[in-house]
């Protein structure tokens, strides 16, 4: 059996599980388990067999089934949502990590670990304040008009949920508070928009119908003058940040995990100006993110593991 020391940490009833934070020994990096065995080599490196799920694995600091240094993809995934181009990236991999490799690479690792860590951070629970801003923007793909909806909290500045369509209809407008709740899991108490008239029966289809719906209040035709308490600013600057990042860029290969990609790195990467600090940090959520984009791929890919060994197929 591997010697590792481990200690085990509990982050409190934001979290699903219990995360076990393994020594610089080394754990298994699919469901971080210190029940390791060598299993033979692989092109003259050791090999590891997990003795909890069964996984198959030669450098335990490595993300699961990548060559790539863990740090490296973490800094190419932050740098490029803080707006460097997949070349740019790629350039720089090769410069700091002396990594090489192509800009379609980098491009594959997005759409690989955006979706993955969306889904582990739909199972945490944030603590919020319960009023909820929702906006849409206009965005442009591949030349063609698209809105980018989304809806943010209004004391912690964390995006609850987010949706792309051409259209804006109840149905557009009940996905992105559908999304919302499911990241939350609370009705809010108020909720704050436009004058766009889709809102508020899309909210009425996301949210049980008309006996909740009439327990929210519900405020429309929001100004951005400071002097109004009911004012959609905090969303409205969002948006600012999102078109600094699309407007360098000539089009979009995949809107949707680029999209979502940016949303988690603004709730739990990049700190926030006003606040210091993450949203994610001020909602309550004490993961530890230190290593940025690193730790929520292992996070991620952990609450996977443990998901897929709870529900085997």
């Amino acid at each position: 059996m591997l010697s590792t020391s481990r200690k085990v940490n509990d982050f409190g009833a934001n979290n699903p599980f219990v995360g076990e934070i393994l020594s610089d020994n080394g754990g298994c990096k699919f469901c971080n388990s210190d029940k390791l065995v060598k299993h033979g080599k692989q092109n003259g490196k050791q090999r590891f067999l997990c003795k909890s799920c069964g996984h198959k694995f030669v450098n335990p600091d490595n993300h699961t089934r990548m060559r790539v240094p863990k740090e490296a993809i973490a800094f190419a995934l932050e740098v490029y949502y803080d707006g460097l181009s997949l070349r740019k990236v790629a350039k720089h991999l090769l410069k700091l990590f002396k990594v090489k490799v192509s800009q379609v690479t980098v491009w594959n690792w997005i759409q690989k670990y955006s979706p993955l860590v969306k889904e582990f951070v739909q199972s945490l629970t944030p603590t919020l304040g319960g009023i909820w801003h929702v906006d849409e923007t206009y965005v442009r793909v591949k030349g063609e008009g698209w809105w980018y909806w989304e809806v943010m909290d209004r004391d912690t500045r964390m995006i609850l949920g987010t949706h792309l369509s051409k259209t804006r209809t109840k149905k557009d407008a009940k996905a992105v508070f559908k999304d919302a709740y499911e990241t939350s899991k609370e009705i809010p108490e108020t909720v704050i928009c436009d004058g766009l008239p889709t809102y508020y029966g899309g909210l009425k289809m996301a949210l049980g119908g008309r006996t909740v719906h009439d327990k929210i209040n519900f405020i429309q035709k929001a100004g951005i003058s400071k002097a109004m308490p009911s004012n959609n600013n905090r969303i409205e600057r969002f948006h600012n940040t999102l078109k600094e990042r699309t407007k360098v860029m000539r089009a979009f290969m995949n809107p949707r995990q680029l999209l979502d990609g940016f949303s988690l790195n603004y709730n739990f990467i990049r700190p926030h100006q006003t606040l210091k600090t993450t949203p994610a940090r001020i909602a309550g959520i004490k993961l530890p993110f230190n290593d940025g984009w690193s730790n929520l791929i292992d996070w991620s890919t952990y609450h996977k593991t443990r998901s897929e060994i709870k529900t085997p197929t």
